[in-house]
């Protein structure tokens, strides 16, 4: 249940005792969110220049997380 609240409401990987690690400190990635990938890049310090989240060709703004089928992340 706490993996579950923290991907839907948090927008973020779960890290539980039973997922101890960050999703891109794992042997398998599997769980990434939107959120997950924006602070990997500020952890890393990876500049976001654009973000863009689309279903189909519908741009997403509101619950991307929810509603966008993929982002596009542009980095430096």
């Amino acid at each position: 249940l706490r993996a579950r609240f923290q991907f839907s409401i948090l927008g973020r990987a779960p890290v539980t005792r039973s997922l101890p690690h960050q999703w891109y400190d794992t042997h398998n990635l599997h769980f990434l969110s939107i959120e997950d990938f924006s602070v990997f890049c500020r952890d890393k310090k990876i500049k976001v220049l654009a973000n863009y989240h689309l279903a189909g060709e519908r741009r997403i703004h509101l619950f991307p997380n929810l509603l966008a089928n993929f982002s596009l992340f542009l980095i430096t």
